[in-house]
């Protein structure tokens, strides 16, 4: 485990330990129902940009004047595990999510395939399939009718992470191989996996840790914008570049406005940056970036609502964002699917995904779009992670569902290498509970 998460693990169990002795049973009980419900927990999150508690006071679990990770922590766990005296609020529907925070959970002990010691190579034909996890959801209300064709698919196992459980991670892929930056329990590590070797490797640290950033590969760089900086919530607007024949970073202009949880693509020799969360609510922030110009250039605005914990791909000229998070009402999770044109800087909405999630991942492959993963599915517990997978095709401007991840998570990216998506790090439970699992899937279209 890394030094951060141990930190943050500490620190939790020091809260934990010293608060003072007041009646409290439902901690971050904002709303003062008795119950400590993912609104509750939206509201605990924006305190820690209030140092006089923001507009829930109850967060304040010390009474000292500062909302922390630890009590963050202990706010979000009394979601999903309520205390003694602690009455259970029901999330209202599957698509309701609570707001993902900055620590870690105790590993779920829903059953999901372990990743085995010695793992096939990532090119090797698999024998079969893994299987799911046995915790799986509910068929969701569909928003748009899938096509009748459905495409095989199979899961395969990785060689983990070697520095340790991550989530909240920066992922892209570059000359073959898969960054894995930032994030929870690393917030400054990077480590890249060789897709020909299913090997590891340790590269330059990130000049400043990152967790929600938006990564992607231009030029031949690796670029991280954004995210929320070191193992907290401030978002930042630093952009840092990675130069991998000389392992070195560098900073390179800034955003036009600070945000984490953002969805980031390379697209035609400039980056897009859309949506995410400021310093108090989420935003419609669409940005490009010119490299030979250094400069961001604001365009036409994310379409309504805005929303963090969202997924873009590139795909045939246009930048697609799909899903996210809003606010409000406890943060409901978004199914919604917008293209967006650079020739006209206009958006077009098109069909919505059969289930709305967030801090899902999505990778481009075959001319189709593939979205898997993400939180919180309140029909799925205890973990409340959804196991979908679901695949969009633009010439039809349809949706089919795929069998269900066979290690579903959140807090999760993906990179499209070959005739694989990768699928590195995350968490297997809603919140916390990083993993250092890895795998990849193949799709038989």
């Amino acid at each position: 485990m890394s030094s951060g998460l141990t930190m943050l693990l500490c620190a939790a169990a020091l809260a934990l330990l010293s608060a003072p002795a007041r009646a409290q049973p439902c901690p971050g009980d904002c709303d003062a129902d008795g119950a400590t419900s993912d609104a509750d927990a939206a509201r605990a999150l924006r305190a820690v940009f209030d140092p006089a508690g923001g507009d829930c006071a109850a967060a304040d679990l010390d009474g000292n004047g500062d909302v922390t990770a630890a009590e963050l922590l202990r706010i979000r766990v009394a979601v999903v595990d309520p205390p003694p005296g602690c009455g259970l609020v029901p999330t209202s529907s599957a698509t309701a999510s609570a707001t993902s925070t900055a620590t870690a959970s105790p590993t779920p002990t829903a059953s999901t395939t372990a990743t085995p010691t010695n793992t096939p190579s990532p090119q090797a034909t698999p024998t079969g399939t893994r299987t799911a996890s046995a915790s799986v959801s509910p068929t969701p209300t569909r928003t748009s009718p899938p096509s009748s064709a459905t495409p095989a698919s199979t899961w395969i196992p990785l060689t983990p992470l070697p520095g340790g459980p991550r989530q909240e991670i920066g992922v892209t892929a570059l000359d073959g191989r898969v960054y894995v930056i930032g994030g929870f329990g690393g917030a400054d590590v990077v480590e890249v996996y060789d897709t020909s070797t299913n090997q590891w490797d340790r590269v330059a640290d990130l000049p400043s840790g990152r967790n929600h950033i938006g990564t992607a590969a231009l030029g031949g760089l690796v670029y991280v914008v954004g995210g929320f900086v070191g193992n907290g919530f401030t978002p930042a607007s630093e952009v840092f570049r990675y130069d991998p024949g000389e392992d070195e970073w560098s900073t390179v202009a800034a955003l036009p406005q600070p945000r984490g949880a953002l969805a980031l693509v390379e697209l035609d020799g400039r980056l897009y940056a859309s949506g995410g969360s400021g310093p108090v609510e989420s935003v419609s922030d669409h940005a490009a970036y010119d490299p030979d110009a250094n400069m961001w250039t604001p365009l036409a605005p994310l379409p309504s609502p805005a929303r963090n914990h969202l997924a873009a791909v590139a795909l045939d000229g246009f930048v697609y964002v799909v899903g996210g998070r809003r606010d409000g009402g406890g943060n409901i999770n978004s199914a919604q699917l917008d293209r967006y044109d650079p020739d006209t800087n206009s958006w077009e909405p098109l069909a919505s995904m059969p289930t709305a999630r967030s801090g899902h991942a999505a990778a481009a492959i075959a001319g189709r779009i593939v979205v898997m993963g993400g939180e919180v599915n309140a029909a799925n517990p205890p973990n409340n992670v959804f196991v979908e997978v679901e695949v969009y095709s633009p010439g039809t401007n349809t949706w089919v569902s795929l069998d269900p991840m066979a290690d579903p998570r959140h807090g999760i990216g993906a990179a499209t290498v070959g005739d694989l998506i990768y699928v590195p790090g995350g968490a297997r439970r809603a919140g916390f509970g990083a993993t250092e699992a890895a795998d990849a899937l193949r799709i038989i279209f």
